[in-house]
């Protein structure tokens, strides 16, 4: 049993995902909190179906990057985007619950 106190390790990022959570934040910080909540879906093995739910998430954030950040190469590697987003600023300051 975790204790309020200990780190909850579904929020836990990989070095690169925490690159790509910081250029997200600086962008939009809804897009960042809805990619951090995709993370944690993966993450939690005991959630049914969580791959699904986490794809879905995912698909969503997608869809509104270009609208949000720029055009974004979809076929580019992970780094590249990064990259892109870094380099186009913007966001309309809606969060993630206006999209659904």
């Amino acid at each position: 049993m975790r204790h309020a106190n200990q780190p909850d390790d579904r929020l836990a990022l990989t070095p690169t995902q925490q690159e790509l959570y910081k250029v997200l934040a600086d962008q939009h910080v809804g897009i960042a909190v809805c990619y951090q909540a995709a993370i944690a879906i993966i993450n939690d093995e005991v959630l049914p179906d969580r791959l699904a739910l986490a794809a879905h998430a995912l698909r969503e954030l997608m869809e509104k990057l270009p609208n949000e950040a720029g055009a974004i190469d979809m076929g580019a590697d992970l780094s590249t985007k990064i990259n892109e987003l870094r380099n186009h600023g913007g966001g309309s300051g809606r969060g993630c619950r206006a999209w659904w």
